[in-house]
């Protein structure tokens, strides 16, 4: 049976077409609040957290487009390398240690998946649940250590931000005239 806030939402949605894919965008949209939610923590502040998220997600991308493995060690020595440069102030290797090893459990949440809720235009509150970055234990010989690897949420806010716009040759404007041409709407 459907419940009034359906009815209501089919009624609208008939008439703002907007609303059709809602989930889909928001889904898409949730995916980035892990970064985002790095300027808020205290160990990365004065780091730009956001910033070096991203870095640290391209980094295990092109490591995997290599078809390598991306060990905690490469992440680390990675953004070890990388923190000076976007450090506000000097960082010693404690500090260092402090927010690679912080970055890597956030943007991993801690090997939980990221569960966001919002509340679609049809009054029902949904979750969104996915992962970025996983972590699973990995042996070299003599040591033991932690693989990191991209998920496919990680890959698709990455290629996302500029592959596929290159590689399909179209801006935005481009797709935004195709949707009015297909809502007949151009030129108005």
């Amino acid at each position: 049976m459907d419940t009034p806030g359906e009815d209501a939402f089919e009624s609208v949605q008939q008439r703002f077409a907007g609303f059709i894919g809602f989930d889909e965008r928001m889904s898409s949209l949730m995916s980035m609040w892990p970064l985002y939610g790095l300027t808020a923590k205290n160990t990365l502040i004065g780091y730009s957290g956001f910033e070096l998220g991203v870095c640290l997600l391209l980094f295990v991308m092109e490591k995997m487009l290599g078809y390598e493995i991306c060990t905690y060690e490469d992440a680390r020595d990675f953004l070890g390398g990388l923190l000076p440069l976007f450090a506000d102030e000097p960082v010693s290797s404690e500090q260092a240690e402090t927010v690679v090893e912080k970055l890597l459990n956030e943007l991993s949440n801690y090997g939980k998946p990221f569960q966001y809720e919002y509340r679609s235009p049809d009054g029902v509150t949904r979750q969104v649940k996915f992962r970025l970055l996983e972590q699973e234990p990995y042996s070299l010989p003599g040591r033991d250590t932690v693989k990191l690897r991209l998920t496919p949420i990680g890959l698709d806010i990455l290629f996302k931000s500029r592959e596929i716009y290159q590689d399909l040759r179209f801006s935005v404007m481009q797709f935004y005239l195709d949707q009015q041409i297909r809502r007949g709407t151009m030129g108005c």
